[in-house]
């Protein structure tokens, strides 16, 4: 299986949403998937917020960090640097999530994102968590670069 995005750029990364060496975090791991990234994650009973449904922060948190796979993904792609490591960072501006309906905390869900826009220090995604075909939640984020 090859190298999620995460893992490759970020082995040390330590955010809560995607950080692979966030002992405590979801550690969200995504890959390339034609003009999207695509990722799978499956809940455990700590991120509920009822009985079978996963928190909205936790779903939240996943879109937020899923959109900043994409975006990176694509300023690797125009630039052939890796944010953080080889440039400035780029970090959420602001992000608007629409929880559609409730994300089954018991089955494997799967986010998709991609970037609808990009300039040189600002970038839009969209994505969104889908479980058994049904869309649960939307998201469009806005991304920033940091100066230098």
């Amino acid at each position: 299986m090859a190298e999620s995005l995460q893992r490759k750029w970020y082995p040390d990364g330590l955010c809560f949403g995607c950080g692979p060496a966030n002992e405590d975090g979801l550690r969200l791991e995504s890959f390339p998937d034609g003009n999207e990234v695509v990722a799978r994650w499956s809940a455990s009973p700590i991120h509920r917020a009822g009985p079978e449904v996963v928190a909205g922060g936790i779903v939240g948190t996943l879109l937020d960090c899923h959109t900043g796979a994409a975006v990176l993904r694509a300023v690797w792609e125009r630039d052939g640097k890796v944010p953080y490591v080889d440039g400035a960072p780029w970090v959420t501006r602001s992000y608007q999530v629409e929880l559609r309906r409730a994300t089954p905390l018991d089955r494997p869900i799967e986010l998709r994102a991609k970037v609808v826009e990009l300039d040189e220090d600002r970038a839009v995604a969209q994505g969104h968590i889908e479980v058994d075909g049904k869309v649960t939640a939307t998201i469009r984020a806005e991304w920033r670069r940091l100066p230098n």
